[in-house]
């Protein structure tokens, strides 16, 4: 999967890894939580202001990795 993603794309799920809660597979501010019922969830633009992206970059880059399958 690396070999069809930009250097921006990867840099983007890169910065999402440590936001992901592995229990529910969700980007969200505590990925840490084991209650799904207290997990706060991300939306792109959450996710824009917290990796310093505009949102429509996120937009972009978001639809290009789903487009990619990865």
């Amino acid at each position: 999967a690396l070999q069809v993603m930009t250097i921006q794309e990867a840099g983007l799920l890169f910065f999402m890894i440590p936001h992901m809660n592995t229990r529910a597979f969700v980007l969200c501010s505590n990925p840490y939580e084991m209650d799904i019922e207290k997990i706060v969830l991300w939306n792109r633009e959450q996710l824009a202001e917290e990796c310093g992206l505009s949102l429509v970059q996120v937009k972009r880059l978001t639809a290009s990795l789903k487009k990619k399958q990865v």
